[in-house]
């Protein structure tokens, strides 16, 4: 197995880091899907003065979410029962858990990402004859108009996303090197203590107030303050007025390409959009959903399609961790419509 932080390329990052701290040079994060294999060739490509940043180590260490991705590794080098696979962003990896869906979806990713790890995938199902039948494609309000790579706050902490799915799900023999995690980690933390990656992403950045307590992640709106109800409100603003009008047509062509794929493949589509809280709602911008709606009825023109739509349906706020994001009792509620759903379309 490669050693994914070498000695040579970890003192390298140190260096930069140092001298972008004393302000010699601009502050340029790149995240990148592998290390010693390519890093050279996008040194060159971004430029001289990047820190470079690999994306699951990186994930691994602000997300507990991480070994998640790693279990859901191995099942997918053992399991015969997966008979969907779902993509999307935070508010599906937090909607679905059940043995027979593979969720691939992930903080963050988009819709170009979510092709890419169906399409991974979907080799990694041939090579040992796993069949699937449903591909569960996640989306929410804003899909047309999220971009990864426009999403960073400045030019000054610029992300270049890069795709995950090779690194995380082909490596050969990565399942058997738990220690890797701690390893990892204390090697991350030498290069990483000052970094907030919500300063990255803090369009998309939803806060979890309003818990009833410091451990239990349970959403109550009637416990926000009125400084946390205003800064929600500010982020869900800039959420959805965030016009991104050059991703939209990008995100049409790639969800199409998405429908088609799994649909020459003989995989039922089913477009899923989960459940927000009564807040959520009161604060986004319809017209983003609306506009989504639409060109799901579009493709639903062109290929046989399915679509399971919670967006209008209500949820207590009991079931959320926060005012997007479904807690545990949540999921459960949720996964179980999305399999009678699923149970129903293949009686059909």
């Amino acid at each position: 197995m490669r050693d994914y932080l070498d000695r040579e390329l970890l003192q390298s990052v140190e260096n930069k880091q140092s001298c972008s701290q004393d302000g010699f040079e601009q502050k340029v994060y790149v995240i990148c899907d592998d290390s010693t294999y390519r890093w050279k060739t996008r040194f060159e490509k971004a430029g001289s003065s990047d820190i470079f940043i690999f994306l699951y180590e990186f994930l691994m260490h602000y997300y507990y979410k991480m070994p998640y991705w790693y279990f859901n590794y191995c099942k997918m080098q053992v399991s015969q029962n997966i008979s969907s696979v779902a993509t999307g962003i935070s508010y599906i990896k937090c909607a679905l858990q059940d043995c027979s869906i593979l969720n691939l979806a992930n903080t963050g990713q988009d819709l170009e990402h979510d092709f890419i790890m169906f399409e991974k995938y979907m080799e990694i199902c041939s090579q040992r004859e796993i069949k699937v039948e449903n591909a569960i494609i996640g989306l929410c309000p804003y899909s047309l108009r999220y971009s990864m790579k426009q999403s960073h706050v400045n030019c000054q902490e610029l992300l270049l996303y890069e795709p995950v799915v090779e690194g995380i799900l082909l490596e050969e023999g990565y399942p058997y090197y738990s220690w890797w995690y701690a390893y990892q980690k204390k090697l991350i933390d030498i290069f990483l203590k000052d970094f907030d990656m919500r300063k990255c992403f803090f369009e998309y950045y939803v806060p979890m107030y309003g818990k009833v307590d410091n451990k239990e992640a349970v959403f109550c709106e009637h416990r926000l303050s009125n400084e946390e109800r205003a800064e929600y409100q500010n982020i869900q603003h800039r959420i959805y007025n965030k016009p991104y009008e050059a991703t939209i047509q990008k995100n049409k062509e790639i969800l199409r390409k998405y429908t088609d794929s799994a649909s020459n493949r003989g995989v039922k589509v089913i477009f899923f959009l989960p459940p927000y809280t009564e807040l959520y709602k009161r604060e986004w911008n319809r017209d983003y959903l609306e506009e989504l709606k639409q060109y799901v009825m579009e493709l639903r023109k062109e290929y046989e399609i399915h679509v399971l739509d919670l967006t209008e349906d209500y949820f207590p706020d009991w079931y959320f961790e926060d005012a997007g994001h479904l807690n545990a009792v949540g999921q459960r509620a949720v996964t179980k419509k999305v399999l009678e759903y699923v149970e129903n379309i293949q009686r059909v």
